[in-house]
């Protein structure tokens, strides 16, 4: 189909195909089909970018004309590729988007940032795959009209850690990307056959939480397969800003700082983080890998940092939880929960094929002191030969001969 103009009103009547809109502009035609209220969207179509590498500044002019005829809202400016949102890629959250943008500069300023962003090489937490981006990708960009939030958040079909079929409401008072980009810690609610098992159900806006359950129990039949689904609540009505599916083998990070509010209190600055970090979780990841063999886990991948707080990934941290048989519950309890239930441990037959590597482990334990002492001997030794020599002329050569 040809396009007279960069930009489209995002109308299910419009005929506008995969290509043009991205999966992200496609997951919100489908909401609008299905009656679901969507923010005012427009969407650059995807022949644009193409235009903008062959001649940017007519592009860029083309743009500025035809975003000065849209209405003066404040937008989120939001990548809507055929890569991110597929049924074998999510890549959320790595893809950029720009929040609360005014004025037909800024706009254009945003979308140009998007477009000169680092197009992610591997998916992250809702794919395992490693597959390279795909050459055919097509990048289009949404403008999406800023709902003003009194609660937002995102709503799953199935319980993203212990894989349960139950519903799980996330959702912080105020602006919605306080949850999907600063690591707010959001209030949360388990529901199960409509029932709520989990939550504060005396929340001011409960209605609103069981509305959004609802939706997402409505709308993953007709998905026929899991779905995630983000919505914004402005006071008076919801609405549906994303909705994608997670298929079978999807895994989807999940963070929290309940128990890291305890062990790591307080902002931890950038330089702290980068040598703190990384050290201390590749010595655990190290500890436990003698224990469950190799395990396909960075040390970066355990802990992430929202605005200068710890965040632990509860996934990560499950599957190596999973390794020894504990039970999934256990550590949702632990680490998300507001309930007191404690979860008792029994070892299965997952702890006891890793009985051998338990026993070396503590083994290796036992004979630390005896390690710690020789190796300690040894170093001692040699910084004190080196100390003596310090009141001399100490040369590279006769520094790296002590080291040899």
């Amino acid at each position: 189909m040809q396009y007279h103009h960069f930009i489209v009103p995002l109308k299910s009547s419009l005929k506008l195909k995969r290509d043009a809109i991205g999966n992200k502009g496609c997951s919100l035609l489908f909401l609008q089909k299905h009656r679901y209220r969507i923010p005012e969207t427009h969407v650059v179509l995807s022949t644009a970018f193409e235009e903008y590498q062959k001649e940017p500044v007519t592009t860029l002019q083309k743009l500025q004309s035809e975003i000065s005829r849209l209405p003066g809202h404040h937008y989120i400016v939001r990548s809507s590729t055929t890569l991110e949102d597929s049924e074998k890629f999510s890549h959320a959250g790595q893809f950029k988007s720009v929040s609360n943008i005014t004025g037909v500069d800024s706009m254009v300023k945003a979308i140009e940032e998007l477009w000169a962003s680092p197009v992610p090489t591997q998916p992250n937490g809702y794919s395992g795959s490693r597959d390279p981006v795909q050459p055919e990708m097509k990048y289009a960009v949404l403008l999406q009209r800023m709902i003003p939030s009194v609660l937002a958040g995102v709503c799953f079909s199935k319980n993203p850690v212990n894989q349960q079929n139950e519903t799980i409401v996330e959702a912080v008072e105020g602006p919605g990307e306080d949850l999907m980009q600063k690591g707010a810690t959001p209030l949360r609610w388990r529901l199960r056959n409509k029932e709520i098992r989990e939550g504060e159900t005396s929340h001011d806006h409960i209605r609103v939480i069981r509305e959004v359950a609802r939706s997402t129990a409505r709308l993953k039949r007709l998905y026929g397969k899991h779905i995630d689904l983000e919505w914004v609540y402005d006071g008076l009505r919801v609405y549906y800003v994303q909705v994608r599916s997670i298929t079978a083998e999807s895994k989807i990070n999940i963070y929290s700082n309940k128990m890291a509010q305890e062990m790591l209190p307080g902002q931890i600055k950038p330089l702290v983080w980068s040598v703190n970090i990384p050290m201390v979780n590749s010595t655990w990841i190290n500890i436990l890998s003698s224990i469950t063999g190799p395990l396909d886990i960075k040390p970066e991948d355990l802990a992430k940092s929202f605005y200068y707080r710890t965040y632990f990934n509860v996934a990560k941290l499950g599957e190596i939880f999973g390794e020894f048989g504990v039970p999934l519950e256990s550590l949702e309890n632990t680490m998300l929960s507001d309930s007191s239930t404690r979860h008792s441990f029994r070892p299965g037959l997952r702890t006891l094929r890793h009985t051998f590597r338990i026993i070396r482990f503590i083994g290796s334990i036992l004979r630390f002191e005896k390690f710690y002492l020789e190796e300690y001997r040894e170093l001692s030794a040699t910084y004190k030969a080196l100390a003596m020599k310090l009141s001399g002329d100490l040369t590279p050569e006769v520094y790296s001969g002590y080291f040899q």
